[in-house]
């Protein structure tokens, strides 16, 4: 958990900015990503992922879509970044496969950032 709010906390940081956040669309797809890589690390042994890196990927991700990051909202985003995250958790499948399948669809993005 300690992990968890630390991402949580730097990643509010890199993007401190105020005001309303992105379209709701955009919001969801950005926390879904990032509960993810909060998955990872706490729950399927990715413990060593930095968190830069981490933080590198979600913004590339979102610069890649051409998203407007100029309103982004901490307290929206790690909200939303919680609920996700509850959710993935949630989700009925064995740990590996999920952890498996978790990791075959977004560690890739890593390799993007240095």
């Amino acid at each position: 958990m300690k992990i968890l709010l630390s991402l949580l906390i730097s990643f509010a940081m890199l993007l401190s900015l105020p005001a309303k956040a992105l379209t709701p669309s955009q919001a969801e797809d950005l926390a879904g990503l990032t509960a993810v890589f909060i998955y990872l690390k706490n729950d399927c042994g990715y413990q060593d992922l930095q968190n830069s890196r981490i933080e590198k990927a979600i913004l590339l991700f979102a610069q890649s879509n051409r998203w407007d990051m100029s309103n982004y909202n901490i307290k929206e985003m790690a909200k939303l970044n919680k609920e996700n995250y509850l959710d993935i958790k949630e989700i009925k499948l064995s740990e590996n496969y999920k952890c498996t399948a978790l990791a075959r669809d977004s560690l890739s993005l890593l390799a993007y950032v240095k």
